[in-house]
């Protein structure tokens, strides 16, 4: 399990059935915009297939950095992002894809996960591939299969998950609304392992509680029986 700690500006590994990290990124309390630190780093996308992992260092430094698994950074990727909040890897496809939360747009690039058989041998990290504009605030993405779920916060709160393989970046489902559902401050989502259901993370303040919501992926070709 990868985690990121806003406060500490660091950025965690855990094994399974542990409670201690086997690895560290970033100084403690201590912010920073070089190699070794992060600046309240948002987000990690980590690809089951290849030896790569990526942190969106999003709150302040607006970049995404890829490690190896042993920690090593093997690149810094910059774009014109205001607030990179969450990530979604394609492995199949080499997309990564960023939630440009306040450019209110999806932002997908080549990952470079295996660049020698497809790409001539270059390593493609960050290469533009496209862009999924009009989204609102994008809070959070993620992947199952070839459609891409994102969720979008005030001032209109609004679920929708898009089919990338589609050439005219489709959208295939709206699946959440900020007044029927009772959610304001949608803050991150995550899919099932069986991919059947949707849960999205809403943070609260002192007037209204933390939310977990629950969302079913139903077929729609299924609906008719």
């Amino acid at each position: 399990m990868y985690v990121t700690d806003t406060g500490l500006h660091q950025v965690m590994r855990l094994p399974v059935n542990s409670s201690k990290p086997d690895l560290v990124l970033g100084e403690a309390f201590v912010p920073g915009v070089d190699e070794t630190h992060f600046c309240a780093p948002t987000s990690v996308a980590v690809a089951d297939s290849a030896d790569f992992f990526f942190v969106a260092d999003g709150y302040c430094n607006n970049r995404i950095l890829k490690y190896n698994k042993r920690g090593n950074l093997v690149s810094i990727i910059t774009g014109r992002w205001n607030i990179p909040h969450s990530l979604a890897l394609f492995e199949n496809s080499d997309v990564l894809c960023v939630a440009n939360r306040e450019g209110q747009e999806v932002s997908c690039m080549r990952a470079g996960l295996d660049s020698a058989p497809h790409f001539g041998g270059k390593d493609v990290t960050g290469t533009q591939v496209t862009n999924y504009k009009n989204m609102g605030r994008v809070f959070a993405i993620a992947e199952e299969g070839t459609a891409l779920l994102s969720i979008s916060g005030a001032p209109s709160v609004e679920g929708v998950t898009i089919d990338t393989a589609a050439q005219d970046q489709k959208i295939i489902d709206r699946w959440a609304d900020g007044k029927r559902d009772d959610i304001a401050n949608p803050h991150d989502l995550a899919i099932s392992p069986h991919g059947d259901a949707v849960y999205v993370a809403e943070i609260g303040d002192k007037s209204k509680k933390f939310k977990l919501h629950k969302y079913e992926v139903v077929n729609p070709a299924e609906e008719n029986f």
